[in-house]
Parts: structure tokens; C-alpha cells; sequence
């Protein structure tokens, strides 16, 4: 009889000679076995050793058996082992914690019954780690979903909130001296304000409701973009290096995503490192493989893994069980607790995994694995395009909020555009068949009573045909726009920069 796991026994047995007979007949069956000889030496070594199950003999020196099996139980599969058959000390046993009892002798019968007895143990309870984890992940994956249910749902109305703080603060700071003590303080202003549209940002990716538009992309351009980001904040003794094979396939992932994964990843490898500190960031194609994601699930892909490698300080094992937890965080009043969240979130959606390989005081190396395309491409660098040059640069601008609306009109007419504005569908619809050629552009909030941005844009365009449309909204929207006839969608809050780009984008479609 073998063992096929090769299970970690600690006996605690007295008899030298019985000892080392057990000992040898069960090592030849593939266990790793370790003896103590007295009781106080084998609570010692369950505190610093990590066995799979204890054999613990009823008379031991110091300390009795029915004692040491009170003090483990609960930690350790417990198998109270004696020389004699007693009925009340069987039952004590099982009292005291233990989950077998078993009457020794030096036989090979009683070394295979043990055997058999050891595995059993072991097996029950790798099945109980086994339920708990899958309980942690479906306690976990219901808060993340709960925080993405919140998030989706305040996203709109504080995005809102933060279109005329954003908006209007960068409009009046253009137009101050850079170096007064007004432009200063509206810097701190915006600098607040960014952190909260990025935390807004960062909440919504926990949400099963931002789709992941995914493309072919080039892992080595979306890291380099990546890093432009991440280096300036970085200490210059900080050694980075990046190593990419040639002819590393694509993947099939949402850019920005899989961008600000990447980012919430390296930052904290950067966190974690001294001043002369190194982070290594690498991939390979690992071919097809089946892998078990955080909920337990088993997929099967053709996989691209990236490691991030740093020789920081490592998580601690107390930490490491809530890393993944949103809000959970240890860099407090600085850090979220949402960076690691986030980016499992990201890379669950795009039915990839992360594995976390930890020691303290040595470093960490995140896996993340992540989909190939399944057809290749070259990326071609971005173009910019500039903005239109309509002979009638009249805008209609469509939104519920009175604030957002004043703040579009403002920033549209600082850009040089006439502007018209309507509080609903009805009204822009009335307002655009009244005069259809008059408008080059018409900018739309997503989310209004009566009729949603969507069927407003559907309404415009049996009007008439060619009009661009911009659709604007507060959160992640999971939409058809060229069905809808939108020319491209403005996430709340903008920059003055992304609504330019937009206009641009969208007049040039027409």
C-alpha cells in the first residue's frame, strides 16, 4: 500500500523502538514522518512545524495524550492512537477533537490500517480547506458585486456633481497668471477633483456592468504606454527592466483595462520596494492551459502570462487572505484598497487569472494570465486628429441637469461654438426639426426621464441622417452606438482636452 499525497505526520509516541518501527514502515509508503518523544517536544513542534495530521499515543511523558489532543485538535487532524482497547478512551478522544482512534500494535496489518487511517484524515480535511476557500470566494465575489451594484449606482449622480467642479475650475484657471496664489489653489482643487473622478473610475470596474471591449492588442505597447505613467512617480534608484521575446503573440483584451490593471499592479510592486529596489516585468506565451480562476471556475485557453517581480518586502500571511478585498487596505490614510479588487475584476472579466507568489522579506511575483487573439495584427501608432472646421458651428446640447448643462454651454462657447440647449428629448427634438441644418454637432446625456439619449439619437437621425452624435454618460454603458446612430460616447467628467477630442472624433465620422 502507497500513499499517493505524500502527507506531513508528526507521531508523538514514547516507545523509542515502537516509534521508529512506524516511523520506517511509514516512510516506506511515501509519508514524511517525524517523532516526538515527550509531550512538551511535540507541542513545541506543532507550533513550528506544519503537519498534515498528528498520531498522538494516550500515555506520553509530561503532558498526556487526551491533553495534546485538546491543545491541536483544532488546528491539526488529531488520530489518538493506544495500546489498549478502551471504550471510554476511545470516546474521550473523539471529545477532546480528535477525528480516529486506533488500537497499535507492530504489526504490518495495524501500519496499513494506519495508513488508511492517515489518508482518510488528511482527505477530510483538505476537503474542509477546500469548502472554506470556495466559501471566501463567494463571500468575496458577492462584496465585490455588491460594491459594483453601489458603484453603478451613485456613479451618474456624482459624476455629474463633478462635471461643473472639473469643468468650470479648469476653465477659470486657464484664464489666471500661473503663478498667482488663486491658479495655485484651484491646482489643489483639480487635483482633489481627479482623484475622485479616478476613484469613481475605479468602483465602476468592480461593476459586472462595464463591458470589456476587447481587441487585439500588443502586451509590450500597452506596458510601455503604462510605464510613461508609472516611472515619473517613481524613485531614480529604483532598478526597472522589462524583457519581452520577439514575436510575442497579441491578446484579446480591452486596452484601458488591461492599462490600468497593469498600472494598480506595478504601483504596488513599487510601493513595496526600498530605495534601491527592483521590479521586473516580463512575458511569455505559456501555450493552452487549464487554470482555476479566484471563483473556482476551470478555463481552458491558449494563455499570454505576465509576471511583475519585485524584491520588496512581501505580505505577510495575515494580510495576504484579504489582499483581494475591496477597501482592505494597509497604506492608510494614502491608499483605497481597491488597486488589487480592480484589477481582479479586470482580469476575471476577460476570462483571464491572477496568481500571487509572496514571501516576507524577499519580494513578490504576480501572474497575470490573459486570453491570445486569435487572429494577429500590427499596431499601428495613434494619429491625432485636429479639430473640425464646420462653417456652422452650432452645438446642441442635450442634458436634465441645469449644472451640467450651464458647464457644457460654457466650456462649447470658450471653444468658440454657438450653442443651443434643451432640458429633455422633447425639446431638442422640437428645437433640431425647426432647423436641422443649423446644428454640426449634437451632445447628449444618456440617462434622462421620458426618453433616454439612445432613442433621442435614433429620433435625430430619421430627421436627418448625417448628423453627428455624441453620447454622454456618467457610467460604463453597454450599447451598440453605430445601431443608435452615436458617433462616439463622452464619459462624465471630461477634461476640456477629451471633450475637443470627442467633438473632433464625432464631426469627422459624419
Amino acid at each position: 500500500m502507497t500513499s499517493l499525497n505524500k502527507a506531513n505526520v508528526l507521531l508523538v509516541e514514547d516507545d523509542v523502538g515502537l516509534a521508529r518501527l512506524i516511523q520506517k514502515q511509514l516512510q516506506r509508503m511515501n509519508y514524511i514522518v517525524e517523532i516526538a518523544f515527550e509531550g512538551t517536544k511535540a507541542l513545541s513542534m506543532v507550533s513550528e512545524g506544519s503537519y498534515d495530521v498528528l498520531l498522538v499515543d494516550q500515555h506520553i511523558p509530561e503532558i498526556s495524550g487526551l491533553k495534546i489532543v485538546e491543545k491541536v485538535a483544532a488546528k491539526h487532524p488529531t488520530i489518538m492512537v493506544t495500546g489498549t482497547g478502551n471504550e471510554k478512551i476511545a470516546v474521550a478522544a473523539l471529545k477532546a477533537g480528535a477525528v480516529d482512534y486506533i488500537v497499535k500494535d507492530s504489526s504490518s496489518a495495524f501500519v496499513d490500517l494506519l495508513a488508511m487511517v492517515i489518508d482518510r484524515a488528511v482527505e477530510k480535511r483538505r476537503n474542509a480547506e477546500r469548502q472554506r476557500q470556495l466559501e471566501l470566494q463567494v463571500h468575496h465575489a458577492q462584496k465585490l458585486k455588491a460594491v459594483g451594484t453601489l458603484a453603478a449606482g451613485i456613479a451618474h449622480d456624482f459624476n455629474n456633481l463633478l462635471v461643473p467642479i472639473l469643468g468650470l475650475t479648469r476653465n477659470v484657471h486657464q484664464k489666471l497668471d500661473a503663478q498667482s496664489e488663486e491658479a495655485h489653489n484651484l491646482e489643489t482643487v483639480l487635483k482633489s477633483a481627479e482623484k475622485a473622478k479616478q476613484l469613481v473610475n475605479q468602483m465602476l470596474l468592480l461593476s459586472t456592468k462595464t463591458p470589456a471591449k476587447c481587441e487585439p492588442c500588443s502586451v509590450e505597447n500597452i506596458v510601455g504606454d503604462m510605464l510613461k505613467e508609472l516611472r515619473p512617480k517613481m524613485e531614480k534608484s529604483i532598478s526597472l527592466q522589462c524583457s519581452f521575446p520577439e514575436s510575442l503573440p497579441d491578446v484579446f483584451v480591452d486596452e484601458l483595462q488591461i492599462h490600468q490593471m497593469l498600472f494598480d499592479l506595478c504601483n504596488n510592486a513599487y510601493q513595496a520596494l526600498e530605495e534601491s529596489g527592483k521590479l521586473h516585468i516580463h512575458a511569455e506565451d505559456v501555450g493552452e492551459k487549464d487554470l482555476v480562476d479566484h471563483q473556482g471556475k476551470t478555463i481552458h485557453n491558449h494563455f499570454l502570462r505576465i509576471a511583475i517581480e519585485d524584491n520588496g518586502c512581501g505580505i505577510p500571511t495575515n494580510i495576504f487572505e484579504h489582499i483581494f478585498e475591496p477597501f482592505y487596505t494597509t497604506k492608510q490614510p494614502h491608499g483605497t484598497g481597491l488597486g488589487l479588487p480592480v484589477a481582479l475584476s479586470i482580469i476575471e472579466k476577460h476570462e483571464g487569472c491572477i496568481e500571487i507568489c509572496s514571501k516576507v522579506g524577499s519580494g513578490t511575483t504576480v501572474f497575470v494570465y490573459l486570453p491570445i487573439a486569435e487572429q494577429q495584427h500590427n499596431t499601428l501608432p495613434n494619429t491625432q486628429t485636429s479639430l473640425p472646421s464646420a462653417t456652422n458651428p452650432n452645438i446642441l446640447i442635450v442634458d436634465d441637469n441645469e449644472v451640467v448643462l450651464t458647464t457644457l454651454e460654457i466650456l462649447l462657447v470658450d471653444l468658440g461654438y454657438t450653442v443651443t440647449t434643451a432640458k429633455n428629448g422633447e425639446e431638442a427634438l422640437k428645437a433640431f426639426r425647426e432647423n436641422p441644418q443649423l446644428f454640426c454637432l449634437v451632445i447628449t446625456d444618456y440617462t434622462m426621464p421620458q426618453m433616454k439619449g439612445d432613442k433621442l439619437a435614433r429620433e435625430l437621425k430619421k430627421i436627418r441622417v448625417d448628423v453627428p452624435i455624441l453620447l454622454c454618460s456618467g457610467y460604463a454603458i453597454d450599447l451598440d452606438i453605430e445601431a443608435c446612430g452615436i458617433s462616439a460616447i463622452l464619459s462624465k467628467p471630461f477634461s476640456l482636452e477629451e471633450l475637443e477630442e470627442k467633438i473632433s472624433t464625432a464631426v469627422d465620422k459624419k
